[in-house]
């Protein structure tokens, strides 16, 4: 698999994390092409391109 494609099942595998801590939508925003998540391992917040699937 692609890691550009992280986005699956609603959530994000977090990438800031040594360990695959998935990632909690708690925004989205389409038409400005990002979604903003929250990631409760390393709480931290990121804004994730809905296109690409990287962070910004």
């Amino acid at each position: 698999m692609e890691q550009k494609n992280k986005i699956k099942e609603g959530k994000i595998y977090c990438s800031n994390c040594d360990k695959n801590i998935l990632y909690e939508y708690c925004e989205s925003d389409f038409d400005k092409g990002y979604i903003l998540v929250h990631c409760s391992g390393c709480n931290s917040t990121s804004e994730v391109s809905r296109m690409s699937g990287d962070e910004k």
